[in-house]
């Protein structure tokens, strides 16, 4: 499993290779189990559907692939900022690409899609006001449930007088 827990800057001074990944006849290329090459880190897809727990998931471009999901990337927020908790990829993804690609290379370019990911990937900005407007609906739908608990209880207590 390929993970990035410290900050992104940390890590990309630690990776050993720079930039995009590319290559021939997809013997230096990133590929999915259902057999969809991922030829940069761009071609992922990201979703941001878990946002209680601050997860944004990592997708394969393959609309029809049955692992789906191939990784994520956790934050939390402080301050109104979002600050990187762990990104990784999940193990079957991981271990295809070992087999395909030997390990020290595995890793090497999935460190690197995931460096990239973080740092250009994720829309920060708009994942920052996906979540405000998540919790002002929130709030709201608690304020709504409050007040129609409030009427009930009011009608309840109207009724039996």
């Amino acid at each position: 499993m390929i993970e990035v827990s410290e900050s992104a800057t940390a890590v990309k001074e630690k990776a050993e290779t720079k930039g995009p990944v590319s290559g021939e006849k997809g013997q230096d290329v990133i590929q999915c189990v259902c057999g969809t090459y991922i030829r940069s880190p761009s071609d992922y897809q990201l979703i941001f559907l878990k946002k209680d727990q601050m997860e944004i998931d990592v997708v394969c471009p393959n609309p029809d692939c049955y692992l789906h999901e191939l990784g994520f990337i956790k934050f939390k927020m402080s301050q109104g900022k979002p600050n990187l908790v762990d990104a990784r990829f999940y193990s079957p993804f991981c271990t295809w690409n070992a087999s395909r690609l030997g390990r020290d290379k595995m890793q090497s370019m999935l460190r690197e899609h995931l460096i990239w990911l973080v740092e250009e990937g994720v829309d920060w900005k708009g994942v920052v006001d996906s979540l405000e407007k998540y919790e002002r609906e929130r709030a709201e739908a608690e304020k709504a449930r409050q007040k129609a608990s409030e009427t009930k209880a009011q009608e309840v207590k109207s009724s039996g007088s």
